[in-house]
């Protein structure tokens, strides 16, 4: 409204301007020579009656000169009335004039307004004129490559600058376009593995489709440190509940990444969220915390502790199912990374002893003389592996000797995790240990509340408490164990028995029968 307010006062206001010399008096009005002639001799006979009075002429020269200045101004006066125009006239056709002009530029100026104005156009503040000529750019830019890729569309330059420009755009659709053509022409690449992917996931509303899980599956198989990749892989397990894997992922993309990430507050929930579906415990945060103190992953390899026989053990408590599960991501993790950095001499051992333990000697023995191989015998890791070997009868297979009797299968073979087997899951990272040992102690309470009457379990759980040094707990599963089994029982004579060995009846929480 403003708007119109000041151009209608600037219109009037140019008006009056034009109009103003119309205005003036006696405007169109100027005198000719014959008027100018009447006024003068008008004038002399005034002057002939002072000089008759003064005595300067007589009166008879007085009417001489009277008579010939009243013939001149006779024929004066016939010359102005014929060549002058009536002041009436000139008058009327001012009035006319300044209607016509106030008419016609008001009218013309809104005219032309109206057909190369913007009226709708908001106001464009200080600081975003000063923006307008970088956006413009920008889009001038991708206007010239376009432009260009429209002229010569074997440009794999030129889709290669634009595709990520789509996508910091959000032109998914775009952006796909230019990836796959910067790949058809230029070859394949992390980063252009990476963005398609990306670019797939966005059309398809955040989810890793199956073409985007094979573009990020490239760009990490040519460079297995391009985070962004794996963090879309991990994303895709999540999504696929693939929670074994999944976890493995984001806490891999977790030991990697640096603190300020701008993936590691979603890599972290990530983390919780699989373990939390595999039943299993552990601080994502704390991890995140202390991964940004050990070297980058380009530094040192990513470590991925493999499972001891001692964690092969303490598995037990879990569901066979679980338990299967867990134990084969375990081994199978491990026999991965000592494919990668196959001087760990430990490793192989840890390896070995694995496969022995899920029965498979076939994988055992081959993993020996993999083992065999790298190291030279008379070494202390050649000699900690055969040692390892006699341990496990593999030596005497290896001899022709008939394998021990291993018809059980590894889940009944596998006795409670005792003192000794929470101690042996030391050799695995802080981290990796405590998400490991909560996890299944976890799992076994929760069995035992809607079992009750598994004597052995509580046993397990107990004892597990008091290895992991939480009396608090170990005092209440006593406790609860006690309540479930009558006085007098063997079942309640063998808890008691173990409270006193782990000195939590000694301290007064319960009674001895």
């Amino acid at each position: 409204m403003l708007f119109w307010i000041l151009a209608a006062g600037l219109t009037a206001l140019f008006t009056l301007l034009v109009l103003w010399p119309l205005f003036r008096p006696e405007a169109g009005l100027q005198p000719s020579n014959a008027e100018h002639d009447v006024e003068v001799y008008g004038a002399q006979l005034a002057e002939l009656e002072g000089d008759v009075a003064r005595g300067t002429i007589t009166p008879e020269e007085a009417e001489t000169a009277k008579a010939e200045i009243g013939r001149r101004l006779l024929r004066a006066a016939k010359r102005a009335g014929a060549t002058s125009p009536s002041r009436q006239s000139i008058t009327s056709n001012v009035a006319i004039f300044a209607v016509l002009v106030a008419l016609f530029v008001p009218g013309v100026a809104f005219g032309l307004y109206s057909t190369i104005g913007s009226p709708g156009t908001p106001d464009l503040p200080l600081a975003a004129r000063r923006m307008a000529p970088q956006d413009s750019s920008t889009e001038a830019l991708i206007a010239h490559v376009e432009q260009r890729l429209k002229d010569a569309p074997d440009d794999g330059r030129g889709w290669d600058v634009i595709a990520p420009v789509y996508l910091r755009l959000n032109r998914p659709e775009d952006a796909a376009k230019a990836f796959r053509n910067a790949i058809r022409l230029l070859g394949t690449s992390p980063m252009r593995e990476s963005g398609l992917g990306e670019a797939l996931t966005r059309i398809a509303g955040g989810e890793v489709t199956d073409e985007a899980r094979a573009a990020f599956d490239r760009a990490v198989s040519q460079d297995k440190s391009f985070l962004p990749a794996r963090f879309f892989v991990a994303l895709d397990d999540s999504q696929e509940e693939d929670y074994a894997a999944a976890e493995r992922a984001w806490s891999a993309l977790i030991a990697d990444s640096t603190p300020d990430a701008p993936w590691m507050k979603i890599a972290q929930e990530g983390l919780s969220d699989a373990r939390s579906h595999l039943g299993k415990s552990g601080d994502a945060t704390a991890e995140a915390n202390a991964s940004s103190s050990s070297p980058p992953a380009s530094a040192t390899a990513p470590s991925m502790p493999g499972p001891t026989g001692a964690d092969m053990e303490a598995a037990a408590s879990l569901s066979p199912g679980d338990r299967q599960e867990m134990i084969q991501g375990m081994v199978s993790r491990l026999a991965e990374r000592l494919r990668q950095t196959p001087e760990d001499a430990d490793g192989w051992r840890t390896l070995i002893r694995s496969y022995a333990v899920l029965g498979e000697r076939d994988k055992a023995r081959q993993a020996l003389a993999d083992a065999e191989k790298l190291f030279a015998p008379e070494t202390p890791e050649r000699t900690a592996i055969n040692a390892l070997s006699t341990e496990l009868g593999l030596d005497s297979e290896s001899n022709g000797a008939p394998p021990p009797d291993r018809s059980a299968s590894a889940a009944q073979a596998m006795p409670e995790p005792s003192a000794a087997d929470m101690a042996a899951a030391a050799e695995l990272s802080a981290t990796d240990r405590q998400a490991m040992i909560k996890g299944m102690v976890a799992q076994l309470a929760e069995k035992l509340d809607t079992q009750p009457n598994d004597v052995e379990g509580w046993k397990r759980l107990i004892r597990s408490y008091a290895v992991l040094n939480d009396r608090d707990s170990a005092r209440l599963a006593f406790q609860k164990a006690e309540k479930a089994f009558a006085d007098g029982t063997p079942e309640r004579q063998d808890i008691a028995v173990l409270a006193r060995q782990l000195g939590l009846a000694a301290e007064g929480e319960t009674k001895t029968p």
